[in-house]
Order: structure tokens, then sequence, then C-alpha cells
């Protein structure tokens, strides 16, 4: 066999993707002529596709709960359930203190069971803080750490015994506590007559600044109140026969609310967000024998 004649059927059995048994069916059939030609006529082989391998991941509910911490206020959230960063279902926002259950169908289920489900998640403007709390039916791998007001991913792989049908779970919880719109400054303690010892005890509607500090001369406190409707209150303590006489804001700007509170009296001031930020109180002492 000529050597030209035999690298030209190498070829056309490469490219043809023919066994040696088949070339050499073939090579029964025609001579040699005939048989290049014949070789030449023909097209390669196109295989059979593989068939694909039907998915056996994680299809079922999923309950996605929109918290808020102790303290907080709530938020809203949109959210949505991926794989591989493409969407498995609608975007949906969730209001704080509310939640929505996403479905995953059958049709729609992952690929394999320890394939990753991914939770996508953009929080409403100004939210502070976003935290896991309670959860069930998987296993976090990973949580992304942007702002909160742009989108971030819970990543997770569901749990075996939830893959079919299966039903999931996860409460998060969002820190918001918006910043103070009332009054805010500072009350400087001002004995004008008098002696003795004195004790001051300050708070808002929102907390305490001084329980029981001593008068020194000197002390002033800073104070922002969450809203205009918010207060101060304000009691003075006294130590021996030094007692509390008259006491009043400097500059003045209204009367308070007095009410007794075991062991004390106490004044509220409402002051408006538009009162000026440095305030003196003022009080006086007298000595009873």
């Amino acid at each position: 066999m000529k050597a030209s004649y035999k690298l030209q059927l190498e070829q056309h059995q490469r490219r043809l993707g023919l066994t040696h048994k088949e070339l050499n069916k073939l090579d029964r059939k025609h001579n040699d002529i005939n048989l290049l030609r014949h070789l030449q006529s023909l097209e390669p082989k196109v295989s059979a596709p593989p068939e694909e391998e039907e998915p056996t991941g994680f299809y079922g509910e999923f309950l996605v709960i929109n918290g808020t911490q102790s303290g907080s206020n709530p938020r809203h959230m949109h959210a949505y359930l991926a794989y591989d960063d493409e969407a498995l279902t609608n975007s949906v926002q969730i209001n704080g203190g509310q939640g929505h259950l996403f479905n995953i169908a059958q049709e729609d289920r992952l690929p394999l069971q320890n394939s990753t489900l991914q939770l996508k998640i953009t929080m409403q403007n100004n939210t502070q803080g976003l935290d896991i709390g309670a959860y069930e039916g998987f296993t976090i791998t990973n949580f992304t750490d942007e702002p909160l007001d742009e989108e971030n991913t819970m990543s997770m792989v569901v749990n075996e015994n939830q893959i079919d049908d299966g039903s999931c779970s996860v409460t998060l919880l969002v820190t918001y506590v918006p910043p103070p719109s009332g009054w805010s400054g500072t009350i400087t303690f001002n004995r004008t007559s008098g002696g003795g010892t004195q004790f001051i005890y300050l708070r808002t509607d929102t907390g305490v600044i001084a329980n029981g500090n001593t008068y020194t001369g000197a002390n002033a406190f800073s104070v922002s109140l969450a809203n205009p409707q918010s207060y101060v209150e304000i009691s003075l303590d006294y130590q021996g026969q030094w007692e509390i006489g008259s006491q009043s804001f400097n500059p003045y700007f209204g009367n308070p609310y007095v009410y007794y509170e075991a062991p004390r009296s106490w004044y509220r001031y409402t002051i408006a967000p538009n009162v000026q930020s440095n305030l003196t109180y003022n009080f006086t002492t007298f000595y009873n024998d």
C-alpha cells in the first residue's frame, strides 16, 4: 500500500471518526480509488448529546421573617431566593414584623443535594444592623458584609431531610434607632444660695443620665431628646438639714409637671427643639433647724 494512499485513509478515518473495523468493512466493498471517493463523500458522525442528569437538590418552602431587635424600630427589606446568583423567585418587600413564604417548585429544584441556596437581602436606607436570629432546615455557609442598603447574600446548604418538598425558615433581626429629633444641649446645675450637700437625679423618657451624682458646683450633663414631645425629669435630694428651696431653668421656658415617686419628687420639663442649647438649672437651699 502506497504511503500517500495510507495517509489519506488515516486522515479520512480520523475526520469521520471510524473504527478500524468500520474502515475494513468499507475497504472490502470498494477498490482503492472508489474507497477514497466514498470516504470523501461521507460526513463525520455526530455524537448524540449526553443525557442530562435529573436534578436532585432542594425544592419546597422557605419562610423569611423580618424581625426587630429589642429597642429598635422596624424597617422593610427586599428579598428573593437564588442559585448561583440567578433568581429562583421574585423579589418581594417584607415589612418589619412580617414574613414572606417563598416557594421553589419541583421543576425548579436545585441541581444537587449539596447545591448552595442563596437568600438575597436589601435593607431600607439607614438600617443600622442586620443579624440572623432563629433558623431551621439548613446550614449557613456564608453571609456577605456589604452596606445594608446594598444587596447582601446569605449562602446555605439545605439539610438532607429537607431536600424533597422541604420546609426551611429564618428570622432576620433588624437594628434601627432613629436619630434624635428633639432638644439637644447641656444642662448645668447651679446652686445660687445656701449650702449643704445635694444629689442630682436627671433622666429623660428614654434613659437615666445622672443617678444621685453629688453636686460639686460644676455639674454639666449632655442631653439629647428623642423627639419634640420628649422630656427631662429632675429631682434634687439633700443630706442633713440643708433642704432644697426654689428651682427653675434659666432661661425660663415653662412650669414643670411635678409628681411624687418614692422616695422623692420629680420635676418634668418638656423642652421644645428651638430652646437654646445651653441651659442652667438654678436652685437654692435653706437651713432647716
